[in-house]
């Protein structure tokens, strides 16, 4: 990934975790969480978007951006 300040990073790695997460709990029959991992996965998913909002306007521009290019076909 193209560097980014830790906050624009560390959202971008919270939600491909929970991202996985997610697909697990779509298409695994036998992932299961608890009360309590659901409640700390939302917590977690609170804080990266927070994270993500109170970085700078330029970072999470440069950060959109290079998110839809990477998709982009040639």
């Amino acid at each position: 990934m193209k560097e980014f300040p830790p906050d624009i990073e560390d959202f971008a790695n919270r939600f491909a975790e929970l991202q996985e997460k997610r697909h697990k709990a779509d298409y695994d029959p036998s992932f299961s969480l608890t009360r309590h991992d659901v409640i700390t996965v939302i917590d977690a998913a609170d804080a990266a978007i927070t994270k993500l909002k109170n970085a700078n306007i330029k970072h999470q521009r440069a950060f959109a951006v290079w998110t839809v290019m990477q998709f982009r076909p040639d």
